[in-house]
């Protein structure tokens, strides 16, 4: 499956509310396979999930980036994907 494209989620996805009073529509986390690192999203329909949920889902919907090589590159890909969203949203 895949995940959806920024756009489709500045669109469409639940936003959840920050500490600092901005909103979100998707925040991930970077975790490590066998194939490299991934990014994968931790709220679902507006909601913060557990890592260990979260992970769960991801792996059996499909909805998680490509593996990378390194962290850095996966964290550099998630930076570029939130802004890309942000863009989006505008």
């Amino acid at each position: 499956m895949g995940q959806p494209t920024p756009r489709q989620v500045a669109k469409h996805a639940a936003k959840i509310k920050n500490a600092d009073g901005t909103f979100s529509t998707e925040r991930t986390i970077t975790v490590s396979t066998g194939a490299g690192y991934v990014n994968l999203p931790t709220v679902q329909n507006g909601k913060q999930l557990a890592d260990s949920t979260a992970i769960t889902r991801a792996f059996q919907s499909g909805n998680h980036s490509r593996p990378y090589s390194t962290i850095k590159e996966a964290k550099m890909a998630a930076r570029r994907r939130s802004g890309a969203i942000g863009r989006a949203a505008k």
